[in-house]
């Protein structure tokens, strides 16, 4: 069976959104049998962790931090000479494709067929055979004149198969899910639980988070004092349970986004980058979500002020809920999957 290496980086400064689209695609990619998947990532504890407990295979290798463009080419010749590997899959960051990177791992491999996944806002043309790009500020973008295919908007994002197949509940619901990402690498969890206090919310708020965010000893302390009706998941390998039982969401910009609105969840998001600034604010314009700002820079008050306007108003939960459904967001990997073999075989 020909080997696939999936190449992704995670860490608490960057979060884990990379890692984990890799984590699914690469179990996505072991049930289909046609290839064997194997996961690259840093060797830092973060990572290491977060892995372990989402794909549940030995065919993961680490790699040193902070390799310079040659080495780390070199590095992933070795690897693809190992497993007599003719494919791999990128999902880092944009500044590793601005160096010499791209070019000495082609020289490295003169037939190798490469795929990125990233997530740009703006038009951004990346010198490999298929680019996946699920922002919402993609769709209109023209890259027909390129050699390179590409598969561009929310429809192709990396998210769990089982978002292909499920339609929000239409049952009573009754939870907020608050998940500011894999690492919460700003830690606003501490900054929304203070603004959350003097709201009047019925609804339990439960806390899905991972041990990566190295604070977890300290929401539970502040857990324990909340008048709130507040728990705490950690480190689930997937947020599905939780997002048919919302009735509200609190996120950040990034995958649990994508994730609440293919279940047509109404929700808000507080950022953790910039980036994920122009895919909230996108998908505000597009009616699915109501963005709050970015994080590290709002005040408290300013993060109670517009969740009570969020979770008072019946009329723009529905209108998300509506919104949502029109989006046509779960099946992404299908579509990657498809398209990746098609071009391989």
């Amino acid at each position: 069976m020909k080997s696939i290496l999936i190449r992704a980086i995670g860490s608490k400064d960057i979060g884990m959104g990379h890692l984990s689209r890799a984590c699914l695609l690469a179990d996505f990619i072991s049930q289909k049998k046609e290839y064997t998947p194997i996961l690259v990532i840093n060797d830092n504890q973060d990572a290491i962790g977060f892995v372990s407990k989402r794909f549940k295979s030995n065919n993961v290798h680490l790699l040193k931090e902070s390799l310079d463009d040659k080495t780390h080419a070199k590095e992933l010749s070795s690897l693809l000479s190992h497993f007599n590997s003719q494919t791999i899959i990128f999902d880092l960051l944009e500044h590793h494709f601005e160096g010499e990177f791209l070019a000495c791992l082609k020289k490295e491999n003169k037939d190798l067929f490469i795929s990125s996944i990233i997530d740009d806002s703006y038009y951004r043309e990346v010198d490999v055979d298929l680019v996946l790009n699920g922002n919402p500020l993609q769709v209109d973008k023209d890259y027909s004149h390129l050699k390179t295919t590409y598969l561009l908007g929310p429809k192709y994002f990396l998210m769990d198969e089982g978002y292909a197949h499920k339609e929000a509940s239409s049952k009573k619901n009754s939870c907020i899910v608050l998940t500011l990402g894999g690492s919460d690498h700003n830690n606003l969890v501490f900054k929304v639980l203070d603004a959350i206090e003097s709201i009047e919310i019925k609804e339990e708020i439960i806390i899905a988070t991972s041990r990566a965010t190295g604070y977890i000893d300290k929401l539970k302390e502040k857990v324990q004092k909340s008048p709130k009706k507040i728990s705490v998941e950690l480190d689930l390998n997937g947020l599905m349970s939780l997002w048919e039982k919302a009735s509200f969401a609190i996120t950040a910009g990034g995958n649990t986004l994508f994730e609440r609105i293919a279940l047509g969840v109404p929700g808000v998001t507080i950022c953790q980058l910039t980036r994920q600034m122009e895919i909230a604010n996108q998908f505000q314009k597009l009616g699915a979500n109501a963005n709050i700002g970015f994080g590290p820079e709002l005040t408290t008050e300013q993060i109670r002020e517009e969740l009570k306007k969020s979770l008072n108003s019946s009329q723009l939960r529905e209108q998300q809920i509506s919104c949502c459904a029109e989006l046509g967001i779960g099946n992404g990997l299908h579509l990657f999957y498809k398209q990746l073999t098609t071009m391989l075989n």
